[in-house]
C-alpha cells in the first residue's frame, strides 16, 4: 500500500460524504481511505458504512470516547497501512486529478509534502481565496535538518500552515512518523502533529513545499471555536508558542519567526473581536495575558494594542473592525485577480 488518506473526524456527518466524494473516483490499488471517528454522536457512522459498501478502500474505525484532534489524527496514522499517510479533514474536498501527481511525488521519497489549498465558503459554491502562507512562489525542497535552509524556510513563512498547522496540507511517511515519539504533554494543543514533525529535524527532515492548491478548504466551519474566540486565540497564540519555546528554545531564530508568523493570523483585528468575546473579569485578563505573549518581540505595538483595545469606546472599535475588514476583502480580490492573471499568463 503506498498511500492512506487519513481523516480523523467527530461530527461532521453533514460534511464527510463530500470529502469522500471528492476522494473516491480518483483512488487506486495503492491507496486507502482510513476514516477515524472520536465517538461522533451525529450521522457520521451511517455516512460512512453507506460508502463502505460501494467502495472496500475506506477502513473505518469508531471510538468509544471522544479523544479529541489530537490523538485521533495520531491513531489514525498507527492505523494507516500506507508507506505515506495525507493527513485530510472531514470537512475539506481534495481537487479532481491531484492524487496522481501526488503519486508522481511520492516517488522523490521525502519525509514531508506541504499543498497548497483554495479558500472556499461554508457551501463550497464560491472561491474566497488562494490561499499563501510562504513569500516562496515555486515548489521547493528544503532539508530543515539544515540550519541555512531552516533559517531561510522559516523566514519566508507568513502563516504556521508552513509550520505544519493545517492537517489537510500534510502527505507524511509513515515510517518517519512511526519511529519520532509521540508527545502527550502537546495532547489538548491542536498542534502535537506538528509538534512531531517537528522532533524529526535532528535525525533529518527534507520537505518539499507546494504551493499548488491540491484541495478547497471550507470555511466558518473551524471546530475549534467550539469555547468561544478568546479560547481560539489561546489555541493558536499559546499552543505554537508552548511547542516553539520546547522544541527550538524560546531565544531561538526558529521560535522568533513562529511568533512573528502568530501576529499575521491574529492581527490586530482578531484582538478587537476578542473584546468583543469578553464576558467578565476572567476574560479582560485572558486577553491581556495574549496580547502580551502575541506581541512580546514589538513593545511599542503591544502597547498601542493595549490602549486601542482597553480605552477606545465600543463605536470606535466597530468602525475599526469596518474598515479593517473592508481593506482585507479588498486586497483578497486584488490577490485572485492577480491568481487569475497569472494562471492566464502560464497558458
Amino acid at each position: 500500500m503506498k498511500l492512506s488518506i487519513c481523516i480523523p473526524t467527530h461530527n461532521f456527518g453533514k460534511f464527510i460524504g463530500e470529502t469522500l466524494d471528492s476522494i473516491i473516483p480518483q483512488l487506486n490499488d495503492e491507496t486507502e481511505i482510513v476514516v477515524l471517528d472520536g465517538a461522533s454522536k451525529d450521522n457520521t457512522q451511517e455516512v460512512v458504512e453507506a460508502y463502505m459498501k460501494r467502495c472496500p478502500q475506506i477502513r473505518y474505525f469508531r471510538q468509544s470516547e471522544k479523544g479529541g484532534i489530537d490523538k485521533d489524527m495520531h491513531l489514525s496514522v498507527e492505523k494507516a497501512r500506507g508507506e505515506y499517510c495525507w493527513l485530510f479533514s472531514s470537512d475539506d474536498v481534495m481537487k479532481q486529478g491531484v492524487l496522481a501527481q501526488v503519486f508522481e511525488e511520492m516517488k522523490l521519497g521525502l519525509d514531508v509534502y506541504l499543498c497548497g489549498f483554495t479558500i472556499c465558503n461554508l457551501e463550497m459554491t464560491a472561491v474566497l481565496q488562494e490561499f499563501k502562507f510562504s513569500t516562496l512562489d515555486h515548489a521547493t525542497v528544503v532539508n530543515l535538518s539544515d540550519e541555512n535552509e531552516r533559517a531561510q524556510y522559516f523566514a519566508a513563512a507568513t502563516t504556521t500552515t508552513a509550520f505544519f498547522s493545517f492537517m489537510s496540507s500534510l502527505i507524511i511517511k509513515r515510517k518517519r512518523w512511526m519511529e519520532t515519539s509521540e508527545e502527550p504533554s502537546f495532547f489538548g494543543s491542536c498542534w502535537a502533529h506538528a509538534a512531531r514533525i517537528f522532533r524529526m529535524i535532528p535525525k533529518g527532515l527534507r520537505i518539499k513545499y507546494m504551493p499548488t492548491p491540491f484541495l478547497l478548504k471550507r470555511s466558518f466551519n473551524d471546530s475549534f471555536m467550539d469555547q468561544g474566540f478568546l479560547h481560539r486565540i489561546s489555541i493558536g497564540v499559546d499552543g505554537y508558542q508552548n511547542i516553539a519555546d520546547a522544541i527550538f528554545g524560546h531565544g531561538s531564530l526558529e521560535a522568533f519567526h513562529i511568533r512573528r508568523v502568530l501576529r499575521n493570523e491574529f492581527f490586530i483585528d482578531a484582538f478587537l473581536m476578542g473584546r468583543d468575546a469578553i464576558k467578565g473579569y476572567r476574560d479582560i485578563f485572558k486577553l491581556f495575558r495574549l496580547i502580551a505573549r502575541a506581541y512580546s518581540d514589538v513593545f511599542l505595538k503591544r502597547w498601542m494594542l493595549f490602549i486601542l483595545i482597553f480605552t477606545m469606546p465600543k463605536r470606535t472599535i466597530g468602525l475599526l473592525r469596518y474598515a479593517y475588514a473592508f481593506q482585507k476583502n479588498l486586497r483578497r480580490r486584488c490577490s485572485k485577480e492577480v491568481f487569475k492573471l497569472k494562471q492566464k499568463w502560464a497558458a
